[in-house]
């Protein structure tokens, strides 16, 4: 499920285990698109972790991509979307921003993953103009990552990919293995509301883990 908003998100109903079944984990990453923060959550509390399956490898085909800090035109031989990659200048240094453009009239999606989890998505008739896409080249707090595009024109079913930088022999996250490790639980702290006596995992400023709440009740990094 997917949800977004400004300054809060309320949910629609999400099915509990008693509709899902027993022994179920939920896992829910928080993401702030001004600033980048990310944050990490699961339901109910438990040990270990799991791998986040973003894409399946077979899912994976060859994308065209820019090298590492690049910026320019593609489109994928044969197909109607391209990507126009400009980064930022001045005070926008740890940005860069995306053009996309298809067929007249078509609906597009585009969704962004990053190797370190990051995500953002955008939709559009005909053409999408992304706001400020965090720098994957090292200029921005992400550091050197790898970002994975994906578009889709829903009207015909067309799909292309692209990625920067260039995928190397060793792979990554989106375009190679299709994984990503969820963050283990932080150290346990309590934080009870009312009679759920809910169990908060509070983590810290630069920890990356998962925050838990056993039943219910209220969490929040500390």
């Amino acid at each position: 499920r997917s949800w977004e908003g400004y300054g809060s998100v309320w949910t629609d109903k999400i099915h509990n285990t008693k509709a899902r079944g027993e022994g179920v984990v939920d896992y829910l990453q928080l993401q702030d698109l001004t600033n980048g923060e990310i944050a990490y959550f699961r339901f109910p509390c438990g040990e270990g972790s799991r791998k986040l399956n973003m894409h399946k490898k077979e899912d994976m085909p060859e994308a065209q991509c820019f090298t590492r800090g690049g910026a320019g035109y593609r489109k994928t031989p044969g197909g109607s979307m391209s990507v126009s990659k400009v980064n930022g200048v001045g005070s926008h240094k740890g940005c860069y921003y995306l053009s996309v453009m298809g067929e007249v009239g078509h609906r597009i999606t585009a969704i962004l993953e990053g190797s370190d989890g990051y995500h953002r998505h955008w939709d559009g008739t005909g053409t999408i103009w992304s706001n400020c896409v965090h720098q994957s080249d090292g200029s921005s707090d992400r550091g050197e990552t790898h970002d994975f595009l994906q578009l889709q024109d829903e009207t015909t079913g067309e799909v292309a990919y692209f990625e920067w930088p260039c995928r190397s022999e060793r792979g990554y996250m989106s375009a190679a293995s299709g994984e990503q490790d969820f963050p283990p639980l932080c150290e346990r702290k309590h934080a009870g509301l009312g009679h759920s006596q809910a169990v908060c995992h509070g983590g810290g400023p630069g920890v990356m883990c998962s925050l838990c709440i056993e039943k219910q009740g209220y969490c929040k990094a500390t």
